[in-house]
């Protein structure tokens, strides 16, 4: 009964929950990251070609 209160065979409910919202940051950032060079790229390319 004491190894099983002290042993977890599995990861905790706030062990998931934190590494699923660390992967949902994470893909948030990289979205928004590039958007960004995108955007950025796209207005350069504007520029570039303005006639």
């Amino acid at each position: 009964d004491r190894l099983r209160r002290e042993v977890r065979p599995y990861v905790t409910d706030e062990d998931l929950q934190k590494k699923l919202q660390r992967e949902v940051d994470w893909t948030a950032y990289k979205h928004l990251l590039v958007q960004k060079i995108y955007n950025r790229n796209m207005k350069n390319n504007l520029a570039t070609f303005d006639y």
